[in-house]
C-alpha cells in the first residue's frame, strides 16, 4: 500500500489524458507527487530503522502506515495548493482516494490523529468524487467489520512492503484482499470504500496492461 500512489501517478495518467496522449505529461509535473511518495516512504523507513528491527507487532505496523500515509497527504496538499490552475484531474483523484483512505483509518481508529481536512477541501470542491460516482465515506456510519478488514489488509501490505514486493503486485494484492474482507462486511461505508478501491484498480489494471505490451 505504500507503493500505491506511485502506480496511480502513471495509471490515472493514462485514463484520464488517454491513450493517445500518455506521454505527454511531463516529468516535471510528475516530480513533486513523487517527491510525496518518497516523503512517505522515508517517514515509514525511519520508523523501522528506530524500532531497531522489523516492525514485528501489529501496532507497529499499523504505525508505519500512519506515518507514511499522514506525511504523504501533508506533501500532495502543499503540491496542489502550490499549482497554478488548471489543476490536473489526476490530482485530484489522488487526493480524493487519499482522503477516504485517511478517513476510514480514522475512523476505524487506526490513525486517530490524522489528518485530511485540506484533502477534504481540494476533493470536495473538485467534485471528483461526484464525477466519478463514488460516495462519500465520511457520511456513512462506522462498522467495525470495516475496521476490521481495513487492519487486516494493512498489516498484509506492510509485509509486503517489507519484502520489497512490486508496486503492482502489492497494491493489487491489497485491493483484493480488502474485496474479499467486503465479501463478509455488507456495510455501506465498507461497500462505498471497496468501490472506490475498484476504480482505482481500474487504473491499476490498465497499466499492468500497458506493462505487459511494453514487455513484448
Amino acid at each position: 500500500m505504500f507503493s500505491r500512489i506511485v502506480a496511480v501517478i502513471f495509471a490515472v495518467n493514462f485514463i484520464f489524458l488517454g491513450s493517445g496522449q500518455e506521454m505527454n505529461l511531463l516529468l516535471g509535473d510528475l516530480q513533486p507527487v513523487l517527491k510525496c511518495y518518497k516523503a512517505g516512504e522515508d517517514a515509514a523507513l525511519a520508523y523501522m530503522e528506530a524500532l531497531g528491527e522489523s516492525p514485528d507487532t501489529d501496532a507497529d505496523k499499523i504505525k508505519a502506515t500512519c506515518l507514511s500515509l499522514r506525511e504523504f497527504g501533508l506533501c500532495l496538499v502543499n503540491v496542489i495548493e502550490a499549482k497554478k490552475p488548471p489543476i490536473p484531474k489526476m490530482f485530484h483523484f489522488y487526493a480524493a482516494m487519499q482522503y477516504q483512505h485517511n478517513v476510514l483509518l480514522k475512523k476505524a481508529g487506526l490513525c486517530p490523529e490524522i489528518p485530511y481536512d485540506k484533502l477534504k477541501k481540494i476533493t470536495l470542491e473538485s467534485g471528483i468524487l461526484k464525477e466519478e460516482k463514488l460516495v462519500n465515506i465520511e457520511d456513512d456510519d462506522y462498522a467495525k467489520c470495516a475496521g476490521d478488514g481495513l487492519k487486516k489488509c494493512i498489516i498484509k501490505s506492510v509485509i509486503m512492503f517489507e519484502h520489497r514486493v512490486d508496486m503492482l503486485t502489492e497494491d493489487l494484492k491489497y485491493i483484493e484482499c480488502m474485496e474479499e474482507e467486503a465479501k463478509t462486511c455488507s456495510a455501506p461505508i465498507m461497500q462505498h470504500f471497496k468501490a472506490q478501491l475498484e476504480a482505482y484498480k481500474k487504473h491499476l489494471n490498465e497499466l499492468l496492461k500497458l506493462k505487459q505490451k511494453l514487455s513484448v
